[in-house]
């Protein structure tokens, strides 16, 4: 069981590619909730009143391995809907947020 001030946050890094991806990943229809630097603060600190992990994939839009994982970590997200908080930052608009947390290429 998962307290309320235990957070677990789980961290994928994605190695960059030179491959230019067409559209962005985990679009607005996606159940994957993309975090930023007004979001990501909050999300991380504050606790729900259902304990749920926290699962944070960090990714760039132009990585060919983050791409081709998006479709499993879409299907994760569906699969532990309501029992954990799947979520995405991405490192090439949210720098600042990478930096912080040592995330690189």
């Amino acid at each position: 069981m998962v307290s309320s001030k235990l957070l677990a946050v789980f961290a994928v890094l994605c190695v960059m590619s030179s491959a230019v991806m067409a559209k962005g990943l985990y679009e607005k229809d996606s159940i994957v909730e993309k975090l930023n630097d007004l979001n990501f603060k909050t999300f991380i600190k504050k606790a729900d009143s259902m304990n749920h992990v926290k699962l944070i994939e960090f990714y760039k839009e132009d990585c060919a391995n983050c791409k081709s994982f998006e479709k499993e970590y879409n299907e994760l997200a569906k699969q532990f809907k309501g029992i954990i908080k799947v979520t995405a930052v991405d490192c090439g608009s949210q720098k600042k947020i990478c930096d912080e947390y040592s995330v690189t290429e």
